[in-house]
């Protein structure tokens, strides 16, 4: 009986592995980094003067922050548009996701997701805060909650939706909404890695802000890895 249970259990872990490693077989892996040629800077139409941010560059590299209050260079999306995939694209499973709004900003202040994810805007302050948006791919007003307590919205609407506090007007954010579930943000050193593609003909593109790159074309093998490299802006 102990051995028959040992061998069901052992059957049990291999079904759940097998499909995942097969699926990790049949699908490549781009991973690369972003090269930064000018200095990055919100401009006060995106955010406010209060939390404007500037980064030097060193020969297209991430350098030291110039604004001391800022330690870590943008974390900058980097996204895939298929041109001919011949794999189906698996959907990944994130019921929601959280921005948070702690020391008087929102956090992440660039936030990329797939379409028809929600977005859970969490108040960690000790004071009220109103979460609004008059974009085009989605408007809402959240109203005024208090402190532990989080009001949610779907994004149905491919598109960028800027965020803001009605009470707070130095604070902003950028929610990235996208028609694609490959998607990852960049590292402090500018690198990054998008797993799990489907072998198949992208355009890789590189997007912070008011700024999006020119897209590269990427070709994605199965169970191989893509090197690319992108100049931002």
């Amino acid at each position: 009986m102990q051995n028959t249970c040992s061998l069901l259990g052992a059957l049990l872990s291999l079904s759940f592995f097998l499909p995942a490693t097969l699926w990790s077989q049949a699908t490549g892996t781009v991973e690369g980094r972003v090269a930064l040629t000018q200095n990055l800077r919100e401009s006060s139409e995106i955010a406010s003067r209060q939390i404007i941010r500037q980064y030097s560059v060193t020969s297209g590299k991430f350098g030291d922050a110039i604004n001391d209050a800022v330690e870590t260079p943008p974390a900058i999306v980097v996204y895939l548009k298929s041109n001919s995939a011949t794999s189906p694209v698996a959907p990944r499973s994130q019921p929601y996701v959280i921005m948070d709004q702690k020391n008087e900003r929102f956090v992440p202040h660039v936030l990329a997701i797939e379409r028809n994810t929600e977005v859970r805007f969490l108040n960690s302050d000790s004071i009220y805060h109103n979460v609004f948006s008059l974009s085009q791919a989605k408007s809402f007003d959240l109203g005024r909650y208090p402190q532990g307590k989080f009001r949610a919205v779907k994004f149905d609407k491919a598109g960028l939706v800027k965020v803001y506090c009605d009470i707070h007007t130095h604070m902003s954010a950028y929610i990235l909404v996208l028609d694609t579930p490959y998607f990852a943000m960049t590292n402090d050193d500018g690198t990054f890695s998008l797993a799990g593609v489907p072998p198949g003909e992208y355009q890789l593109f590189a997007w912070y802000g008011r700024w999006q790159s020119r897209p590269i074309s990427v070709k994605i093998n199965a169970a191989q890895v893509t090197i690319a490299e992108l100049t931002f802006p």
